[in-house]
């Protein structure tokens, strides 16, 4: 973000903003996630509009559902998965998506929203708890904790790959 906005925005001198980028203050850190326009129409009207509807807890977890993917193994996620359906469930469709040697990060992201799709109803049927012992096993096994809300989450990423046709985020560690 530019320098005379974020010292608008605090109002402080540009002196100021400069020894707080040296002091490595966090304040410089969360400003510059901002553009120019953002902190433009903050100062105009007192609101970001682009933010007025974001869900923060929505957006941290697609963040940490990001990194996870950033940092897996694709391979050993869509195996694990995999594992797990098959000790809970059998030889499915999905099982043997997740085995093909072409996973990628999207085809485990549509194999996984379908299993958490598949665990809401669960929830909310009470019915089989087939599901429940696949994530449960499945999070211990990668070291994170999926769960049926993130089902919408999951479907944002794939869309916005649908719309970019390309999940840069995730495709720059393949």
């Amino acid at each position: 973000m530019h320098k005379n906005l974020m010292s608008k925005l605090l109002d402080v001198s540009l002196k100021s903003i400069y020894n707080f980028e040296k002091q490595n203050r966090p304040i410089i850190k969360l400003l510059n996630y901002f553009s120019d326009n953002d902190a433009e129409e903050l100062l105009e009207i007192g609101k970001i509009t682009r933010l007025e509807n974001i869900n923060f807890i929505e957006y941290i977890r697609l963040s940490e559902i990001i990194k996870l993917l950033e940092k897996s193994n694709i391979e050993f996620l869509c195996n694990s998965l995999a594992k797990y359906i098959e000790i809970y469930n059998g030889i499915s469709g999905i099982t043997k998506s997740l085995r093909s040697n072409r996973s990628s990060k999207l085809e485990f992201l549509r194999d996984l929203e379908k299993i958490l799709l598949d665990l809401k109803w669960e929830i909310t049927k009470s019915e089989n708890n087939i599901f429940q012992p696949v994530i449960k096993d499945f999070n211990q096994d990668i070291g994170f904790d999926f769960n049926h809300t993130d089902t919408n989450i999951i479907r944002n990423i794939i869309q916005r790959y649908n719309v970019y046709n390309t999940l840069y985020d995730l495709d720059k560690t393949d």
